[in-house]
């Protein structure tokens, strides 16, 4: 059976909210809206993160540019979402897209960055579910 990257992504309670394919993400030697958020707004630990070896301040998008030239980083740049879920019962959690987690991710494909979301959102889930079973523990 072949799952689509949205079978995946619904199957997992993940949406994509942001995809910037950064081979394509400059025009005119500007980055392009989405990008320039990004870089602007960026978290040191999520740019540390994501380009990592990287010298360049991120609000300096020329060189961004390069370095992501220069680092052979020219894959997609995502921002993934996944609602908190609480759980129920051991087995069964409710949730509301209402209230969500987000994180940025990037790889070289998309299908990669599908599945290091289906990975992100398995730890928010397990995280989820420690937190819940630490209520019920009787207080020592």
């Amino acid at each position: 059976m072949n799952t689509t990257f949205n079978d995946r992504l619904e199957q997992a309670s993940i949406r994509i909210e942001k995809c910037i394919p950064l081979f394509g993400a400059f025009g005119d030697e500007r980055p392009n809206d989405d990008l320039a958020e990004f870089l602007d707004e960026a978290d040191p630990e999520d740019f540390d993160r994501l380009f990592p070896g990287f010298e360049a301040d991120p609000s300096d998008h020329e060189a961004f540019a390069y370095e992501a030239a220069h680092h052979s980083r020219m894959g997609f740049l995502a921002q993934v979402a996944t609602p908190v879920m609480r759980p129920v019962t051991k087995s069964a959690s409710s949730y509301s897209w209402g209230n969500y987690y987000t994180r940025w991710l990037y790889a070289d494909t998309v299908d990669d960055i599908v599945t290091q979301a289906e990975a992100w959102a398995a730890e928010r889930r397990q995280a989820e579910r420690d937190k819940a079973a630490a209520k019920l523990l009787p207080a020592s």
